[in-house]
């Protein structure tokens, strides 16, 4: 993506003549952008190297350039050349993670004029949370520019990683530690039961046990 930019031509009034600018042998256009003078393409047809432009074909015909950027006009009346500059970004894509470039523009002797204005357009919103390099330790709650952390129910902090994170609380733990002397003495009770049913049963008498069970047994009778 490119934005359109106007250099102030500063230096072009206080110009001498060359006698390259009559040179018949010089391009003055290059694709539908013409090229005066002090400005040229071909050797002896500019001023000074820092007046150099290039024509490059390419798919769409013949492109100007100064430098790296495409050059669109060049006005000596109003002392200006109009250019392409790359836009500069500082998104995120859609894994969330941070897209930017830090395009740059050298101007030599030239000035960036003050008919230019800075425009700066918004990015979609990105969930964060989607992000597995989020600082969130528990929750991660997305927001319209950025995302917030969250604990647990049971647990205090700012939930972030580089934070104070989640610690549990002093109820929670109290509340944990009861429970588990409650139920430690309820499993006591519970075997020592258990035990002492066992070993009663087995210190009975093995005639007692016997009787008990023919008081049990049904009586045969034989028929003569």
């Amino acid at each position: 993506m490119h934005l359109q930019t106007v250099l102030a031509l500063v230096v072009i009034s206080i110009l001498v003549p060359a006698s390259a600018q009559k040179s018949s042998q010089c391009e003055r256009s290059c694709g539908n952008v013409t090229i005066p003078f002090p400005f040229g393409s071909g050797e002896r047809c500019y001023h000074s190297p820092e007046f150099h432009v290039s024509c490059t074909r390419s798919s769409d015909g013949y492109t100007p350039f100064y430098g790296d950027v495409a050059v669109t006009d060049i006005s000596p009346s109003t002392g200006e050349m109009e250019i392409m500059m790359f836009v500069a970004h500082d998104c995120y894509n859609s894994s969330g993670r941070s897209t930017s470039n830090d395009p740059s523009l050298r101007t030599g002797n030239f000035q960036i004029s003050t008919k230019n204005r800075f425009v700066a357009l918004g990015c979609q919103n990105i969930n964060e949370c989607k992000n597995p390099e989020n600082d969130c330790q528990h929750t991660c709650k997305d927001t319209e520019e950025s995302y917030e952390c969250k604990c647990r129910k049971g647990y205090s902090g700012d939930g972030k990683k580089s934070g104070s994170c989640c610690t549990l609380d002093q109820s929670l733990i109290i509340t944990i530690t009861i429970c588990t002397f409650v139920a430690t003495i309820l499993t006591l009770v519970l075997v020592t039961w258990v035990y002492v049913g066992v070993k009663k049963h087995k210190g009975l008498p093995c005639s007692s046990a016997h009787e008990d069970s023919n008081r049990h047994e049904p009586e045969e009778r034989i028929g003569v």
